[in-house]
């Protein structure tokens, strides 16, 4: 049946319940791209790039899709 009210509509929208398991995902990721900088770097030279990449896509993907919000709002 369709809601005629357009300000009672309700809300299909998932809770975010993925953003502490994202966050610390997020963190590890961190943690390898900063150990990549110093003498402990754990992967080779050549694999920095995807280590951003990695985290970059954590983190754009985590606001695209609702698991991380913005503290601001």
């Amino acid at each position: 049946m369709l809601n005629p009210d357009p300000i009672n509509q309700p809300s299909h929208r998932r809770p975010a319940r993925n953003s502490s398991f994202l966050i610390a995902i997020i963190i590890v990721a961190v943690i390898f791209v900063a150990l990549q900088y110093t003498r402990y770097a754990i992967f080779s030279s050549d694999k920095t790039s995807m280590l951003w990449g990695i985290l970059m896509g954590l983190f754009i993907g985590g606001f695209l899709f609702g698991w991380l919000k913005k503290p601001w709002s």
